[in-house]
């Protein structure tokens, strides 16, 4: 017998929803658990307990997790970075937590 997992399957439906202003589209008075997504910002919210909303996918929720705890010599990376050659050359200054992934172009 194969190895099983339950999930739980996701249905977005439209309905418009009040964000908590015109600058933060963040959802108002969401559901504890439920899940919704922006379209046009490409992201997607869960809600908390206490009705508010927290982004948990997107454009603008892109990260890096890098834990190097117990690990000596390590170094915490928060960024990777597509560029290419010459603007990795033009940059005045290069992150040393930032790994540059040189592509032609």
């Amino acid at each position: 017998m194969p190895d099983t997992h339950v999930f739980r399957a996701l249905h977005f439906p439209h309905r418009r929803r009040e964000v908590v202003s015109a600058v933060d589209t963040t959802p108002k008075n969401v559901q504890p658990g439920e899940m919704l997504y922006d379209e046009v910002a490409n992201k997607l919210y869960a809600g908390l307990e206490d009705t508010t909303a927290v982004q948990v996918g997107g454009a603008d929720n892109n990260h890096v997790e890098s834990d190097v705890a117990e690990i000596t010599g390590a170094t915490v990376i928060t960024n990777i970075i597509k560029i290419t050659q010459t603007g990795y050359n033009a940059l005045q200054t290069k992150d040393p937590a930032t790994v540059y992934y040189i592509v032609s172009g």
